[in-house]
């Protein structure tokens, strides 16, 4: 009777030690995805911040250019040089923040997948040694 709550009491002690390795490994994992994720949206805030000061350099343009038609300044053929290409860059601002914004959801997508697969890997692999 002695032998087998010894045993008893071992067992015990061994899954808890494999629970507590289980949870340990599981969050590092998450802690791994979590700071691969962050760097990516650091990353993708860096790009976008970037397009932030464009479209701010461009309202300064246009104001500008509102200030030179008010005051008469303005040749017609120069103004619609510059409206041309403030509707470039515009152009170009909408697309590179529409391709950032994809970009994070395809980062937090990719992200939350790695970390679901990695997840049922470990416990497939703690739960089949068992």
């Amino acid at each position: 009777m002695t032998k087998a709550v010894l045993d008893l009491a071992k067992a015990l002690i061994n899954a808890t030690l494999l629970l507590a390795a289980l949870c340990l490994f599981l969050g590092w994992q998450l802690f791994s995805s979590v700071e691969s994720l962050t760097d990516q949206l650091v990353s993708t805030r860096d790009n976008l911040s970037s397009v932030y000061q464009g479209i701010t350099e461009l309202r300064a343009e246009v104001g500008q250019i509102r200030s030179a038609i008010a005051s008469g300044r303005a040749i017609d053929t120069q103004l619609a040089e510059r409206l041309d290409a403030i509707e470039m860059r515009i152009s170009d601002a909408q697309v590179t923040m529409a391709a950032q914004l994809a970009t994070i959801d395809q980062t937090a997508i990719a992200a939350a997948e790695a970390f679901a697969a990695s997840l049922v890997r470990s416990l497939a692999e703690a739960f089949g040694q068992g």
